[in-house]
């Protein structure tokens, strides 16, 4: 991970080990949390100060992790997708008011939810503000359970969304990729 010209440079590998430390931290302290079904919301905020660790290089070049972030650009500009459908992204490490800047360091968009069931409309999401606003990692944290979380992570190949599948181990603290194939 570096700055190159003002903008982030980061891989997939980075994001992944990043996303993996911040699970285990989130298993590790904020089990309880878990265990007594506490609304996304909570998890989100807690994961969110996990990933915020792994990112301070990335704040002090004027990047955020912000929670429920529904602005976009500077002033009241509320985000929203093309079919004008007001959004906030559970988690998202980008720069502030980046509309100004052509988006250029908006890096990770982030959905979760806890249950088994893939949320489409999510995931829809995801793929829009990546192709929107130049997000260059999608993650859609779902399954986030006592033992195990599983998550996809999306990335921009050859100008095409693509997916890959992971399953966060609790008791392991092991990540396995899942049907990649």
């Amino acid at each position: 991970m570096d700055f190159v010209n003002g903008e982030l440079v980061i891989n997939e590998a980075e994001v992944i080990d990043i996303f993996k430390s911040a699970l285990t931290k989130l298993y590790k302290n904020d089990e309880f949390l878990i265990q007594h079904d506490a609304h996304e919301q909570t998890i989100a905020n807690r994961l969110a100060m996990y990933l915020r660790e792994n990112f301070l290089f990335a704040e002090e070049n004027g990047l955020r992790i912000d929670v429920e972030y529904n602005r976009d650009g500077g002033g009241r500009d509320i985000k929203q997708n093309k079919s004008q459908i007001k959004i906030r992204p559970d988690i998202i490490l980008h720069e502030r008011g980046s509309k100004e800047n052509n988006y250029k360091n908006d890096i990770i968009y982030c959905e979760i939810k806890k249950d088994l069931q893939r949320n489409q409309t999510d995931i829809k999401k995801i793929k829009e503000q990546m192709k929107q606003r130049k997000y260059k990692f999608g993650i859609y944290i779902y399954l986030i359970k006592i033992y195990e979380a599983q998550f996809n992570i999306y990335t921009v190949r050859d100008e095409e969304i693509i997916s890959r599948s992971y399953k966060f181990d609790h008791q392991t603290r092991k990540l396995g990729e899942l049907n990649n194939g």
